[in-house]
Parts: structure tokens; sequence; C-alpha cells
């Protein structure tokens, strides 16, 4: 969020034609926070700015976006599984999560799976035709490089000649260049639709932590798993719930 409130700002002074001292002056800010706004170092408050981009001649813009967090599920990871978050930054969500969920781990993992966000993360494509799952695997075998099947086939986990149950999850760290070579079929850049098949989605390295391989299959952790279904809604989150509840 500060990193999206410092690109804010910068793009906003730079629109301006302004100077930094400039817009303090005409915003009544100082220097020193905007300064410190810009390097993601704070969180200004709405009020500050509201200032800030006044003086630039800009206004927010009053939209707001369902979350799409990946920092919610590894925070839930961390507090229910054997996970290493390294350097990610999920204090806040740790936080949030105990709030929300009073401590119920079930209710920890459906606060976080909800959170996720999945079909609207940046930078995912998604198809309405569904691959086989060796087709899949085929395609992530290629490069070399670490992915993990999540989603519906991660809850049922289909045979390598089985189309893939709707909806299925790929994590790979370069989404764009998975489907490349998952051919014959049309892919879609941007919000996964209720009817997406296969959604590939950007991974973090550290969400390949317990994954496991099942039948040639890279799957990921069982709990990233629960939490991608229930981001995912209707069906497929029913049955992860369900699933969970008896851990």
């Amino acid at each position: 969020m500060r990193d999206s409130f410092g690109s804010l700002v910068q793009a906003a002074i730079r629109d301006s034609g302004l100077t930094i001292s400039q817009v303090a002056r005409r915003s009544g800010v100082s220097a020193s926070t905007i300064h410190r706004v810009l390097a993601s170092e704070v969180s200004p408050s709405i009020a500050t700015l509201v200032e800030i981009l006044a003086a630039c001649g800009q206004s927010i813009p009053a939209v707001t976006e369902p979350l799409s967090d990946p920092l919610a599920p590894a925070a839930a990871r961390a507090m229910l599984d054997d996970y290493n978050p390294g350097e990610l930054p999920i204090s806040t969500w740790q936080d949030r999560l105990q709030r929300w969920a009073n401590g119920e781990p079930l209710e920890i993992a459906r606060q976080a799976g909800e959170a996720a966000g999945v079909r609207l993360r940046p930078g995912a494509f998604y198809t309405r035709k569904a691959p086989t799952l060796g087709h899949i695997a085929s395609t992530g075998h290629t490069y070399g490089e670490a992915w993990a099947v999540s989603g519906a086939a991660g809850l049922i986990l289909p045979d390598l000649t089985d189309d893939c149950p709707e909806p299925t999850v790929v994590w790979y760290q370069d989404p764009s260049a998975f489907t490349r070579l998952l051919t014959g079929r049309q892919w879609y850049q941007g919000p996964a639709p209720a009817g997406a098949a296969l959604i590939v989605v950007p991974a973090e390295p550290e969400l390949h932590q317990g994954s496991f391989v099942h039948n040639h299959v890279s799957y990921a952790a069982p709990m990233q798993i629960v939490m991608d279904s229930i981001s995912l809604g209707g069906e497929v989150a029913d049955i992860a719930l369900k699933e969970a509840s008896t851990w």
C-alpha cells in the first residue's frame, strides 16, 4: 500500500511540472513528509494525500475494488502451517486475520482465502477451455522452473489424461511464458470470470514451500490449495471448506 501511495504521488508531481518544494508550499505538507511518502517510508493519511494531489491539480478517484493480496494467504500459512515467509511483510495481515477470525484456524483460512483474490491477481492469464492435466504437467516441466497446480485440480488430484476440473489454478513465475507453451486454446489477460477453466497466476518463490508431487504433477501445499479454492468461490470453495474442517 505504501508503494502505491508513493507511486501515486510521484506521478502527480511529475505530471504537474512542480518541484517538491512548490508542492509542499501549495499543500501545506512539509517537503520532508512528501519525500518520505515518495520513498514509501510512510503511508499518508487521506487528508494529507488529498492536499498533495490537489496541489498538483489532481484528486483521488473514489473507486474501490475487491482485495487481491498474496500476503493474506502467506500470513495464514505462517500462522497455521510449516511455512517460512522470508522477507514477505506479513505482520499486518497476521494482525488482521487474528482479529477477523478470533484465532479460529478454519476461519483464518477462510478469511485469508477470500482476501487472496486469485481471480483478480495482476499479471494472470485465463482460458475457458480446460487442458488435460498431462498437458499442464508437460508444460510445467519444460522450463525446469517451479510450478504448482491448485484450485479444483488440487482438491481432486485427477488422472493425467483427464481434463482439469474447473476452475484450476497454476502458479508460475512468468504466466505469459507458461501460456505460450500451453497451446490449443485462447488466452485472456485480466480478471478471470466465473467461466474461466484455468487461471495461470504469478507466484512468489515462497508460495512453493510445502509443494508435493503426485503422479508427475507438482501441487501447491494443501493449505495453499484450500485457500486458493476458497478464493475462487462457488462449489470449489464449499468443497475446500468441508475438506479443511476435517483437518
